[in-house]
Parts: structure tokens; C-alpha cells; sequence
């Protein structure tokens, strides 16, 4: 799965509270954040909804450099539904994650938002990138007015393709693509698990652009579904950005 999850455990120095801070919003178009727009932090998705959801600026259309992107040279945003179960208590999370890829390194920030049984409100601020052989990451975890940092590296949840088991479909800026679907089953970490992990992913040009993961260990078991919502060229400017931040 292109998406970066970063791993939170409890006891790490708690921190001030702070707002959730992402690059810049990212627009549908290939022109570059404008000065004022890298200023704007990543909002924090309000209850049942997410900003990837929301109507892109610009033309809503794909341009003839899209069908040239390809796995090694993309930026794509998704939305994200986590569901963690241990026992019968289960909790949900949902929002965003912004995922690139290319020659220099790869790079991923998003935020998720949900209500944990007896906590309350939970909001989780991920980023990470590569460069070379080094990862860097960093999660910031905010339960109600208390937050937490963990700057150990992320687990880093990428949806591989294995041999197509068929044809999907994926809706992404405004344009239906006809890709592969595959299937698979592996050990997996995620979090706190390390078991088998079922996977399926819809594929274009070895990019997933839809998929959903279920992980069971014991009593414990975690669901994740991606959906891209739109697709460009890979940003080195924004993979800078965000490398910047974490080093």
C-alpha cells in the first residue's frame, strides 16, 4: 500500500499541543504550490468527512502526461478508512494520506481522525520520507488537548503486485482506468500486529490505486482500505519539502 503508517506506542515524551501541520495543499494541476498556498497546513478532517474528498482546483480532467506516470514517478492522494479491533472493541479512523515516489526518494504525509472507546477524540499527523538508505518519521498523536511524538521510523505499508488475477476499475481525477487486480497473502508488521495479511489492489501502470488489507493476530485485527482520488508526476520540490521537516 503507498502509504506511509506511522507505528505510535504509549510512554514516549508526551509534547505541547499543537495543530497538525502538513506541506502545502496540493492542487490537481501540474503547476507547483504557489507561495501562498505552501503557507496553508493540512486541515484536520472533520467528523465523516476528508479533504481528499473534496472537489480538486482546477480542471478536473487527466492530461496527456498522466498515462506516462508509472511506479517510480507519481504522486497520488488517498482517502483512508483504518478499523483496529482487539476482542469485541473495536475503533475506527478516517482521512487522508498524500504518497510520492521518484528518483531522489519517496515521501507521504496525511492526517487521520477518529473516536477511540474511552479516549475520546484521537487525531494522528503522519509524515515520512526516504532518501538513499535512510528513513525518517515522524507521528504526532493528539488525544483531546494532550499530544504525543513519536519520531521512530514509520512501518511503511505499501500494496505490492504480484501476478494479475483479473481486470478492476478505478475512479480517479474524473477519469475511470482500466487496470490490474491482484491478490495476495503475506506476512505482514502493522502496528502492533505481525501476521498474515490479505491484500487486494487495483493497479495501474504498477500504482495502486484502490485496495483493502485485513491482518488478524489472536484477538487482535486491523482493516485498512485506500482509494485514490486523483494521480500526477512525481513533486520533487514537495519531496523536498517534506524530507526538510524530518531531518
Amino acid at each position: 500500500m503507498a502509504l506511509i503508517v506511522a507505528l505510535w506506542r504509549p510512554g514516549v515524551e508526551a509534547a505541547p499541543p499543537v495543530q497538525p501541520v502538513s506541506p502545502a495543499e496540493v492542487s490537481t494541476s501540474a503547476a507547483q504550490p504557489d507561495a501562498a498556498a505552501a503557507q496553508q497546513p493540512a486541515q484536520i478532517p472533520a467528523e465523516g468527512t476528508t479533504p481528499a474528498a473534496e472537489a480538486p482546483r482546477g480542471e478536473n480532467r487527466v492530461n496527456a502526461t498522466f498515462f506516462a506516470i508509472h511506479a517510480g514517478n507519481y504522486e497520488v492522494n488517498y482517502t483512508v478508512y483504518l478499523e483496529l479491533c482487539s476482542g469485541a472493541v473495536c475503533f475506527q479512523m478516517s482521512g487522508w494520506a498524500v504518497y510520492g515516489e521518484g528518483p531522489p526518494g519517496n515521501y507521504t504525509y496525511g492526517v487521520l481522525s477518529g473516536r477511540w472507546p474511552g479516549l475520546g477524540d484521537v487525531v494522528w499527523e503522519m509524515r515520512g520520507a526516504t532518501e538513499g538508505n535512510e528513513s525518517y518519521g515522524v507521528l504526532k498523536m493528539c488525544i483531546a488537548d494532550l499530544c504525543y511524538n513519536e519520531t521512530s521510523k514509520p512501518v511503511v505499508v505499501k500494496m505490492a503486485m504480484e501476478e494479475a488475477a483479473g481486470a478492476c476499475e478505478a475512479a480517479v481525477n474524473g477519469t475511470t482506468l482500466r487496470g490490474a487486480l491482484s491478490k495476495r497473502t503475506h506476512v505482514r508488521d502493522f502496528l502492533d500486529l505481525e501476521a498474515a495479511a490479505n491484500e487486494t489492489a487495483c493497479f495501474y501502470n504498477g500504482i495502486p490505486l484502490a485496495g483493502e488489507v485485513h491482518i488478524r493476530e489472536g484477538e487482535k485485527r486491523a482493516y485498512m482500505r485506500i482509494e485514490a482520488v486523483w494521480l500526477r508526476e512525481f513533486d520533487e520540490a514537495r519531496y523536498r519539502e517534506v524530507l526538510e521537516t524530518l531531518k
